[in-house]
């Protein structure tokens, strides 16, 4: 189970607004399944495919985001580094960037206008 989000991040994604061109989360889960068959070079630029343990990762994530209520996102993309990029771009120049980076671990960023860009790790305590 992933820790929690960070309050600030929560106050974005917690609410009746939809951003625009979400995808619904059984889409989401669809997606990063299907990114179980890239191979590393896959955007033809030397990008690396994400492994079997990130994608696994990125997918409880999901699931649990939709869990707790969480807006659907906007859109899900493979990272050229191995990654699963979760995102959402929000009303009123906002957004919200969830990247799996390892099993256990997620980059968080916030970004918006007029203020300072924001980052958190996020992490799922190993399996006992």
């Amino acid at each position: 189970m992933w820790a929690p989000l960070p309050p600030e991040i929560v106050n974005h994604l917690n609410g009746s607004m939809q951003p625009d061109g979400t995808l619904t989360w059984e889409e989401a889960q669809r997606e990063i399944h299907d990114f179980r068959a890239l191979t590393d070079d896959y955007d033809g630029q030397g990008a690396k495919a994400p492994p079997p343990e990130t994608i696994a990762a990125a997918a409880e994530l999901s699931r649990e985001l939709a869990r707790v209520g969480v807006v659907r996102p906007s859109y899900i993309v493979p990272g050229p580094n191995g990654t699963v990029n979760v995102a959402w771009e929000l009303p009123g120049g906002v957004s919200v960037s969830i990247e799996v980076t390892e099993p256990d671990e997620a980059e968080v960023f916030l970004l918006a206008t007029g203020r300072e860009p924001q980052h958190w790790l996020l992490h799922q305590p190993a399996a006992v």
